[in-house]
């Protein structure tokens, strides 16, 4: 055991303080503050684009045609001043809206919509005739179009009613305002766990992170195995301890050097989060509710950490003992093929099933260990698992990798021993069992 905990200490230090492990960690780590920070970078963005515009927002044209006269009063229930302060709300401020009932301006002339917008003279012209239509002007690149217009529908369609309105009696009036006002909505009812939708982001991003910490340390656990033996240091590592030894404290350094940068990374998320908490609930609004939903609770967390954990060592396991088959670093891509494969289509099985998490393969798949890290604690995520389930999906998980873990220590022990061109994987496990 002492022979072990030398390895692993060795093994974890030797990772943590190579440049390429610090320059990773930070590196992740700033581009999770700075992802982080995304509201403050927009406000700044949005500011420096108004420098350059020119001012805090673009000029815009409303032309109201045949309902409006001249001065902009009122005319058929329509008012060129009151249309322009609504446009400038409900595009937040985005536009200067200006209005004009010209009619001349939409017959081709120099004053033609197309001519002001081909002229830089505003950004956007919109002409409104009365109807239930209008025609929003705008240059070709610029791709915010269609979602001004979807801003402004709404409330063109609140004027145009209340232009129809202008010439009722008020007590019709009163009976249209009531019908128009008239809602549905509906109470969604959830039987069996209501935090699935909520939760399905935790599961979401458990499946990755996970998915890459086992490609990413695989191949290191790999590449350290085959370095090691092509450069002949192996034959002087088992001359002070066991082969069983170098492969469970080359394995446990690596997982630890794994979890610490991890680590590292969610404080970093943490932090920086809570920094722009009130920036994002303004950019975002109900943000905080949306976090306040998530159904964090203990029991959530214990099973995140141990699937988290367990999961890694089955595949880390797996990649020790086909790094063992193997003495040259061209062919560490050959051999990490085979984790890296299983590792690969277990994460996209489980992306599929969280999308009909209830399905009867998904919860057959949620009990076998290639599969129960993720889909597992997907499934308790989103309520499709008790904590019973979830518990013997993680002793079944346990059993496996303690299984391999043995089944590893044996092909690591013929293995680190045999030069050459890699043993196949049917010959690698009967030599190990031969031993």
């Amino acid at each position: 055991m002492n022979k072990i905990k030398t390895v692993l200490g060795f093994e974890y230090r030797g990772y943590i303080k190579s440049k390429p492990f610090i320059i990773t960690t930070i590196i992740f780590v700033a581009i999770i503050i700075l992802g982080s920070q995304l509201p403050h970078f927009f406000g700044a963005f949005e500011n420096i684009g108004n420098m350059i515009t020119g001012g805090e927002n673009q000029k815009a044209l409303v032309l109201i045609s045949g309902n409006a006269d001249d001065s902009g009063a009122e005319n058929a229930g329509y008012d060129i001043d009151g249309i322009c302060d609504g446009l400038n709300a409900v595009t937040g401020g985005m536009y200067q809206w200006e209005g004009a009932a010209a009619d001349a301006a939409m017959s081709g002339g120099a004053d033609s919509p197309e001519k002001l917008i081909a002229g830089d003279k505003y950004s956007v012209v919109m002409e409104y005739g009365g109807g239930t239509s209008y025609k929003l002007y705008g240059k070709g690149q610029d791709f915010t179009l269609p979602a001004i217009a979807a801003t402004i529908d709404p409330y063109m369609t609140d004027t145009a009613r209340a232009a129809k309105m202008a010439g009722m009696t008020p007590e019709q009036q009163a009976e249209v305002k009531d019908v128009l006002g008239t809602t549905v909505t509906g109470e969604v009812v959830t039987v069996g766990g209501g935090e699935a939708e909520n939760n399905f982001w935790l599961a979401y991003v458990m499946l990755y992170v996970l998915f890459m910490t086992i490609i990413l340390y695989s191949q290191f656990i790999v590449n350290s195995i085959i370095s090691e033996k092509s450069s002949k240091t192996m034959e002087l590592l088992v001359t002070s301890a066991k082969p069983i030894q170098l492969m469970f404290g080359k394995v446990f350094g690596v997982g630890f050097a794994a979890f610490t940068q991890i680590g590292a990374l969610i404080i970093a998320a943490g932090i920086g989060f809570a920094l722009s908490l009130d920036t994002w609930e303004r950019s975002v609004p109900g943000f905080s509710d949306m976090l306040a939903q998530m159904n964090l609770s203990p029991a959530l967390l214990v099973f995140f950490v141990l699937f988290f954990v367990i999961g890694y060592f089955l595949y880390a396991f797996i990649s020790a003992a086909m790094g063992s088959t193997a003495s040259r670093i061209e062919d560490a891509g050959s051999v990490s093929m085979l984790p890296s494969m299983l590792g690969t289509f277990s994460f996209v099985v489980s992306l599929v099933g969280m999308a009909n998490i209830d399905a009867a393969f998904v919860k057959v798949l949620s009990f076998i260990p290639l599969f129960s890290p993720w889909i597992m604690f997907a499934r308790l995520c989103m309520a499709s698992a008790t904590v019973t389930e979830a518990a013997i999906a993680v002793a079944i998980l346990a059993a496996t990798v303690i299984f391999f873990g043995w089944l590893a220590a044996k092909i690591y022990r013929v293995g680190v021993m045999m030069y050459g061109k890699p043993l196949k994987l049917r010959e690698a496990v009967k030599a190990a069992m031969r031993a």
